[in-house]
Order: structure tokens, then C-alpha cells, then sequence
């Protein structure tokens, strides 16, 4: 009796809510621990070996290279040059230190972007490539399937750590390395060295976008999809608590309503609080704050890498953060992997002594125990540096994936042997083959197109040969077996170099009727 009365009070108390309001008023949660104490107890006040972390850097990345199983059969060899024929949005093939895509690669800004990445690899580092094909997938939380296990794919993040396949490599927004990127990170570290830290403003700061993305949760388990949108909103709400240590705030805001189906089907990862709700109430009209571009970046003392993508992927400001003389600041959320996702270099980073990793209990207890240690201030500051130093340099990377790369060419010794024109009796008789049975004038060649490095538009592309063939023999990979005529040189540039894109010069390679 006594159970049936709560129940039947319980019952009256929420049916009076509803008559009052015309609506259901969820019980308030509990209030949130903003000064929870800082997780860093201790420190070592000592240099960072950053030759170790090259190594850690590279052995990650080897790891990755040896999920690819060595393979010498005919069949590994044909399944893999197959898998390049037909997958071409994403295959790309260097030869002979050119670079060729199919045309239906183009047309995407991440893909594009690789390509100038590549070509600019390719100036310095394309004796030691030599010939390759591989995958690249360009999706900022990694390969949503497996990968195919003939043929290498590189990706530039892994959201879900180290289950997701792949082999990381710099994500596209480098760009030309040994020009573009050189310049403008030489810029960026001038602009930090302008400013020092006891002149800029004690804040916590990032910019960005909180926006919904309703139609893509169906099922708990895509709460995923919501995390970086969550994690922006949940760091904003710091700066609606205390906006003279935290200036996280939102130039774009249109968070989901907090009573929508999605936000009851992930409330158990992805908790909801009255601070949040605040928030989503009124507009964001607490965290609004206006765009700033990275040469404002030096006026703050900290600086936050929250996700670069509602999906919680990685950031692209994060290149940008290392050189400009603040302390890295990481963003800890539900769903998350600390920094959005896993990169190329994480393996050579060190929580507490190159970045520091805070969530919404922790932030303000995190940047108060910096501030009164000056000794791992001093050494957050010198390691930020360190990473765009010895991890970010154009060499760096450049060597990175030019070893990479030399790698995974070792793990299908007989593709290799063909495309790089040795062992010629068995390898080229096998590639042959498959050529002949997949059509290869068909499938690949009649789109076939090579990339060359970017110019200003309508101006002549220099030190390029008139036509293919009189490059080094093996400039295609239909022409390696001579199942192709000369191609010709089309003067005409892509639809995605008229957009200003990367910059690509269509060659055409036309098979004979």
C-alpha cells in the first residue's frame, strides 16, 4: 500500500507540472564541480628528449606499417592492383616522382590539399619514394570500415585510437611544406615571440562553432557523432561561470534543444546539467563571441584545442597552436580521445610536460597551479615550441612519410618489384595480366590525370616534360607494360584548379580504339 502511495503521488506531482507549464519540466541535476583539484600533483623541471620522441613517433607509426602482412603470392599482387583500378576516388599512384590520380579524386578540398602535401614531399624525397600506389582517406575521425588488407591506406586521424586501421600520416592542411607551411610557421613564431606571457591576458581561449546535427542520431550508439558538439558547448559553459579566466566562446551557436530525441537517447555518455541548459536557453547569449584569426592568438596565455568538427575529430588549429608561445591546453570529454583523435605525432607527445589536459571539473584548479609554478609554465612553454620544432618542421614530416611509404612498399615485395621495374620475368607477367583482365585503358587511364605543383592561374607549369614518355620508363601504370600509346599533354586546368584548389594540370592518358 505504502509503495502504491508514493506511486500515486509521484504520479500527481508530475501531471500538476505538466498543467502548469503545458510541458514536461525534467528535476534540476546536480550542480556542476568547477573546482575539482588539478590532476598534475608533481612535475620534472628537466629538458624533453626529443629524439626519443622522434623514436616513439616512428615506432607507432611501424607498428601500424606491420598490420599489413608481407605477401609474395600472385594473388596479394593482383588484389592490390586491383583495389587501385577501381577505387578512384581515393588511389593515387607515384611514379617516377610524379604524382596521378583519377579525375574523380578531385573535387574534395581534404583530397585536393594531400595532393599539394604530396607534390611537395615528392621535390625532396622522391628518389627514396620511388613508385607507390596507396589510399588515402581524408575523414577527420578516420576509416568508418575496414581497411582493404592488399593495399595501404594512409589516414590523418583515428578517432577511436589504435582499433581504427590505417597508417597516420600529416593531415592535408599543411599543405606545400618546404614553402607555404616553412613561411608561415616562421611568421606564426615570430608573432608568439612578440608578446611576452606576463603581457597577455590570463584567459583560457578558443573560438568555433557549436552546431546540431539531429538527423544522424538514430541509435545510442551514434552518440559519437554528437561528442565535439557536446565538448564545445560543455567548455563554453566555463566561460558562463567565469568569463576573467576563460574566454571559450561561439561566433556560430545553434545547439540541439536539449529536450530533442537525440539528447534522451545519449544522456547516459553525454550527461546533461543545468549549466548547459542555461546555455541552450538563451541563445548562447553568454559564450557569443566574435571571430578572431590566429594573429590575435598571442594576447592569451592559454590556449584550447577543442575538436575540429562536430563529429569530435581533430583540429586543424591545433598546427597552429604549438608556435605561438602559449600553453597547449586539451579538451578531456566523454567519447573523446584527449585533442579529438589520435594524430600522426601523438606518440611523441607528454601530458604535463607538452600540453596539459583539463575537463570542465578540472580547468580552472589545472591553470591556477601553472600560473604559481614558473617552472612548468617555463617548460610547458619551451616543449609547445619543441613540437613545432622538432615534430612540425616541413623535414620532419617530409621524412616521415617518405619513410613511411619506403615501408609499406616492403609488405607486397612483388608489386613493388613490378612498378619499380625489377625482378621483370615474374612480377610484370603477373601485373600484365591483371591489367589485361581489369581493362586498365578502361577503368584507369582514360581518367587518369597528373598532378603537378600549383602556379598562379594561366601561368605555364615549369620544369615538366612536353609528354610522358620522355620521362623515365614507368611514368604511368599502364604505359610501365606498354599497354598504352604516348599520351598527350591536355593544356587545360581542372575544374578544381579554376576554384583555386589545389593546382592540377590534367594529362590525359587516352587509350587506342
Amino acid at each position: 500500500m505504502r509503495v502504491r502511495a508514493a506511486l500515486l503521488l509521484c504520479a500527481a506531482a508530475c501531471h500538476g507540472a505538466f498543467i502548469r507549464t503545458g510541458k514536461w519540466q525534467k528535476p534540476k541535476s546536480a550542480p556542476v564541480d568547477y573546482d575539482r583539484a588539478s590532476p598534475y600533483g608533481s612535475w620534472r623541471n628537466e629538458s624533453y628528449d626529443w629524439e626519443a620522441a622522434k623514436r616513439r613517433v616512428l615506432d607507432h607509426a611501424m607498428r601500424d606499417v606491420a598490420r599489413y602482412s608481407i605477401d609474395e603470392s600472385h594473388k596479394s599482387t593482383k588484389l592490390a592492383l586491383r583495389s587501385a583500378l577501381l577505387d578512384k576516388t581515393h588511389a593515387i599512384w607515384i611514379l617516377q616522382g610524379r604524382l596521378f590520380v583519377h579525375k574523380a579524386y578531385l573535387g574534395e578540398m581534404k583530397r585536393e590539399l594531400h595532393l599539394r602535401f604530396m607534390n611537395s614531399v615528392l621535390r625532396k624525397k622522391s628518389d627514396l619514394i620511388k613508385n607507390v600506389v596507396y589510399t588515402f582517406d581524408e575523414g577527420a575521425s578516420g576509416p568508418s570500415h575496414e581497411c582493404d588488407p592488399h593495399l595501404p591506406k594512409l589516414v590523418i586521424a583515428k578517432k577511436n585510437g589504435e582499433k581504427q586501421c590505417g597508417v597516420l600520416v600529416p593531415n592535408p592542411y599543411f599543405g606545400d611544406l618546404y614553402r607555404n607551411w616553412e613561411r608561415e610557421r616562421s611568421a606564426l613564431v615570430a608573432l608568439g615571440r612578440r608578446r611576452k606571457w606576463e603581457n597577455r591576458r590570463p584567459q583560457l581561449f578558443w573560438r568555433g562553432k557549436i552546431r546540431g546535427r539531429e538527423a544522424v542520431i538514430n541509435k545510442e550508439r551514434d552518440c559519437s557523432r554528437e561528442a565535439g558538439n557536446y565538448a564545445r558547448l560543455q567548455a563554453a559553459s566555463l566561460t558562463a561561470h567565469d568569463a576573467k579566466k576563460f574566454d571559450v566562446r561561439t561566433n556560430t551557436c545553434r545547439p540541439r534543444p536539449i529536450r530533442s530525441l537525440s539528447q534522451d537517447l545519449c544522456r547516459k555518455v553525454l550527461p546533461q546539467n543545468d549549466d548547459l541548459a542555461k546555455i541552450r536557453d538563451s541563445g548562447c547569449r553568454a559564450v557569443q563571441g566574435r571571430f578572431m584569426n590566429h594573429g590575435k592568438f598571442n594576447t592569451f596565455q592559454y590556449l584550447l584545442d577543442l575538436p575540429g568538427s562536430t563529429t569530435g575529430s581533430y583540429s586543424r588549429n591545433l598546427n597552429h597552436l604549438w608556435l605561438l608561445g602559449a600553453v597547449v591546453v586539451f579538451w578531456a570529454g566523454p567519447l573523446l580521445e584527449p585533442g579529438g583523435a589520435l594524430q600522426w605525432y601523438s606518440a611523441g607527445l607528454r601530458d604535463g610536460r607538452t600540453h596539459v589536459t583539463v575537463n570542465v571539473s578540472t580547468a580552472k584548479a589545472t591553470l591556477d597551479a601553472i600560473t604559481d609554478h614558473v617552472d612548468w609554465r617555463n617548460e610547458l612553454l619551451e616543449n609547445s615550441r619543441g613540437v613545432a620544432d622538432n615534430l612540425l618542421c616541413g623535414e620532419c614530416m617530409g621524412s616521415y612519410v617518405a619513410t613511411v611509404l619506403t615501408s609499406l612498399r616492403q609488405r607486397l615485395p612483388l608489386l613493388d618489384s613490378a612498378l619499380n621495374q625489377r625482378t621483370h620475368h615474374t612480377a610484370n607477367a603477373t601485373l600484365a595480366e591483371l591489367l589485361s583482365r581489369e581493362n586498365c585503358a578502361r577503368h584507369l587511364a582514360a581518367g587518369l590525370v597528373e598532378v603537378v605543383r600549383g602556379t598562379p592561374r594561366n601561368r605555364r607549369e615549369p620544369g615538366w616534360p612536353i609528354t610522358w614518355r620522355t620521362a623515365a620508363t614507368g611514368a604511368a601504370a599502364c604505359d610501365l607494360l606498354g599497354a598504352l600509346p604516348a599520351p598527350f599533354r591536355d593544356p587545360k586546368m581542372s575544374a578544381a584548379g579554376r576554384r583555386g584548389g589545389a593546382r592540377v594540370r590534367e594529362r590525359v592518358l587516352l587509350a587506342s580504339v
